[in-house]
């Protein structure tokens, strides 16, 4: 292969095949030095890094806005669910208890309790 300087600075090199003079225009594409190589592999690398950045930061953006609409719609549903239970109530005019652990606690007793004592009548008859 033959080769031949664009510039002093070796930057770019013009080569041809083998067996072919160097007298003429007729060079193959220009063939660049390692230098060169080096400076386009390193800005594509920042390129490429800054890509890959931003990239990552729009899914993190997508996703916390995703979560976001899922709270809000959510919140709305269950804002829903309140004002018509509260248009039920007053229709029925059934008075609002607030339960509390202890009034369920002892529910679940009663309950147990009666099973219990079901179980012991049918027993004994």
């Amino acid at each position: 292969r033959q080769c031949i300087s664009l510039d002093q600075g070796q930057s770019k090199i013009l080569c041809r095949p083998p067996g072919e003079t160097l007298g003429g225009d007729q060079y193959s594409v220009p063939v660049y030095t390692t230098s060169t190589q080096q400076q386009d592999a390193s800005s594509t690398a920042i390129v490429e890094g800054v890509g890959v950045s931003l990239f990552g930061l729009y899914h993190v953006v997508i996703i916390i806005v995703l979560i976001n609409m899922l709270i809000a719609m959510m919140s709305h549903s269950f804002e829903d669910i309140q004002k018509r239970r509260e248009t039920v109530l007053k229709s029925l005019k059934i008075k609002e208890e607030e339960t509390s652990y202890i009034d369920i606690m002892h529910r679940l007793v009663k309950r147990y309790l009666f099973k219990l004592e079901r179980a012991k009548d049918e027993k004994e008859k």
